[in-house]
């Protein structure tokens, strides 16, 4: 092997070079486990909070529902008001 071929790797005994790589294979496992296990975590989050968001929806709808059914006897109650002032006014006359 001449020098143009040599590389710095080569300076370390093979043993040190699989040790590093080893370590470096384990470290890359023990990352990818902690990744994983967050990915985990933030996907049963968003489930979570589907689930959430998907019961506020229903609590809202029925809100909006009331709201409506409020509105409707609002109106019914303002017309029969009118009626009766008129009611009156004829009355009074």
């Amino acid at each position: 092997m001449n020098d143009l071929q040599k590389k710095p790797q080569d300076d370390l005994p093979y043993e040190r070079r699989m040790l590093s790589i080893i370590r470096g294979y384990r470290w890359l496992l023990e990352q990818n486990e902690r990744l994983a296990n967050y990915a985990h975590s933030l996907e049963k989050r968003i489930l979570e909070l589907e689930e959430k968001k998907a019961k506020q929806s229903m609590y809202n709808k029925d809100l909006y529902r009331k709201l409506v059914d409020q509105r409707r006897e609002n109106r019914r109650l303002k017309a029969h008001m009118e009626w009766l002032e008129e009611q009156i006014e004829s009355i009074k006359e």
